[in-house]
């Protein structure tokens, strides 16, 4: 009787595990569509910019940022880019953090994001890629972003994944605290 009595009351000790709110499917399809219309706007905004003046607002837009992005068959993933070039990824079902490093270079005579992360597979075409650069529109429009924050607002650069996230959930930094407590 005693043992039933101490495990229920470490049952009520333990607080309920507050589950994230989920990316819903019936929403991804006006998500992507939104995200075509971002790009298109951010393009005519970029038009005769120069490399200095693309390179100051992709630098703005990723240093220091943690950004919560979907992409078609990755799913939802947070990912931080800190000011000196790392990169932190939570990335679906993953157990790990993904690490790598983000810089802005120039590809085909074209500045682009460009983003390696260290021995990765890409989940669709299961090829190892080392490196991704894409064009400025894409960072810029943030297409791909459902919500941002300045900071590392999981603490990535710890190296550790607040928990094995699932391909739709949307972690907030206000959930983190909600579950440590």
């Amino acid at each position: 009787m005693f043992q039933l009595m101490m495990l229920a009351l470490a049952q009520a000790a333990v607080p309920a595990t507050v589950q994230p709110p989920q990316f819903r499917p019936e929403d991804i399809k006006a998500f992507v569509l939104a995200g075509f219309k971002k790009q298109s706007q951010t393009a005519k905004l970029l038009k005769g910019q120069t490399d200095e003046q693309l390179s100051a607002a992709l630098t703005d837009s990723l240093s220091g940022k943690t950004k919560l992005i979907f992409q078609s068959g990755h799913g939802v993933y947070a990912e931080y880019t800190a000011p000196d070039g790392q990169l932190r990824m939570w990335y679906p079902r993953n157990v790990n953090v993904v690490k790598g490093s983000w810089a802005l270079r120039k590809v085909s005579g074209r500045l682009k994001a460009c983003f390696h992360y260290a021995d990765s597979i890409n989940p669709v075409t299961q090829v190892y890629e080392p490196t991704e650069c894409i064009a400025p529109v894409q960072t810029l429009s943030e297409a791909d972003v459902l919500k941002s924050w300045p900071g590392d607002v999981f603490g990535l650069t710890k190296d550790r994944i607040p928990y094995q996230k699932s391909a739709l959930d949307m972690p907030s930094p206000d959930l983190e605290a909600i579950q440590a407590n």
